[in-house]
């Protein structure tokens, strides 16, 4: 199965979702991996999603971090479990379409070296570069398909297609 995979900062879904909204009618894209969404899972505009077709895989957290996933196809699986990595914050979710795992995180900027900030993304870059070898030897991509989208809505928008 092919699908295309986009991702997308919003630093705050609230402060997003009309030009997010806006970009999904426009766009073709399968999957959405969104980071930095700052409301809890309770308060995330799940519905508006849904109504465009889309599942919905959420990890909140209030004001700070958060990460979503919107897929076109069934989650074939969604694991939230990643405490021991994250450390209290909601930066990690995980999930399965069509049995292709697809991580989504977000990472804190670091700021300087002597920055807890920066001691938190090492740890987080560090355990993760595991994980994401393990995951990456089940894809097949198209080296030719990567891409940044220039539409004046989303111009950090990356996109890749996959086999």
């Amino acid at each position: 199965m092919e699908f295309s995979i986009a991702t997308w900062n919003v630093n705050s879904i609230r402060a997003r979702m009309e030009l997010l909204l806006e970009w999904l009618l426009e766009s073709s894209v399968d999957v959405v991996c969104l980071q930095e969404t700052k409301v809890k899972d309770d308060e995330f505009p799940i519905e508006e999603f849904k109504e465009m077709g889309y599942h919905v895989a959420v990890k909140g957290q209030k004001a700070y971090n958060g990460v979503c996933t919107l897929s076109r196809y069934p989650f074939d699986g969604i694991k939230k479990d990643f405490d021991e990595i994250e450390q209290g914050h909601k930066r990690i979710l995980q999930v399965s379409v069509d049995g292709i795992t697809i991580i989504n995180a977000y990472f804190p900027q670091g700021k300087i070296p002597e920055s807890e900030y920066f001691t938190t993304k090492s740890i987080l870059l560090k355990v993760s570069v595991y994980i994401w070898i393990k995951i990456l030897t089940q894809w097949k991509i198209k080296s030719s398909s990567w891409g940044i989208l220039t539409s004046p809505l989303m111009k950090s928008m990356y996109m890749m297609r996959m086999l």
